[in-house]
């Protein structure tokens, strides 16, 4: 009895071994399988990634071209009496806005060019607007300018949050109102003590003359 067990215990053990075998083999040609399509994949992705960044980089220097002569420029000031004329606003209703595009350039053509503008000032003076105001109103003509050549509304989310990063660089420390320095310990102790020290004086006058 115990003979036929171990007969049927290793016979279900061998089968269990070539079907592990199976599926092993199975396995590795479905890996081999997916790695060689994404060999494949990975070889088509970067040719097309170069593509695009040698098209990329076509289209900046085209866009560095027309940002520089300024002849595309739709910004219109405050100093302008058309600044509230809903007629000048452009629109951009039959153009897709390029948030990748508009991203790089707001960075490297007007992001940049305000760091090394600020790097020129000394971070005491970061908090005096007569310093900043010039480099920020720059800054400022420059992401809209930006803005509408590539199709966006100004402002937007992506702007928003380039001069999110703008503020929590250089002004973080600024504030509206003017920080009062903590008066020295030594006259902190000295107001304290001498009214205290009056209390008991005024106890025995009172008792004295009750």
């Amino acid at each position: 009895m115990v003979f036929y067990v171990l007969l049927v215990a290793l016979a279900l053990g061998s089968a269990a071994f070539q079907q592990a075998n199976t599926t092993k083999e199975y396995l590795g040609k479905v890996v081999r399988n997916q790695a060689l399509a994404a060999f494949t994949n990975g070889n088509s992705t970067m040719k097309t990634i170069n593509a695009t960044s040698d098209a990329s980089k076509e289209d900046m220097t085209i866009f560095e071209d027309q940002l520089q002569n300024n002849q595309t420029s739709t910004v219109v000031t405050e100093d302008d009496e058309r600044f509230q004329d809903q007629e000048f606003a452009p629109d951009f209703s039959t153009t897709r806005c390029d948030r990748t595009q508009l991203t790089h350039a707001t960075k490297s053509f007007c992001a940049d060019r305000f760091h090394m503008d600020m790097q020129t000032i000394s971070a005491d003076d970061w908090c005096v607007l007569e310093n900043i105001i010039g480099p920020y109103n720059d800054l400022t003509l420059c992401v809209e300018m930006v803005t509408n050549l590539v199709g966006c509304y100004f402002p937007n989310a992506d702007v928003q949050d380039l001069f999110l990063v703008i503020h929590s660089t250089y002004f973080h420390n600024c504030s509206e109102e003017r920080q009062f320095e903590d008066a020295p310990q030594s006259v902190v102790l000295a107001l304290t003590i001498v009214p205290v020290s009056l209390i008991p004086v005024l106890v025995c006058l009172v008792i004295r003359r009750s």
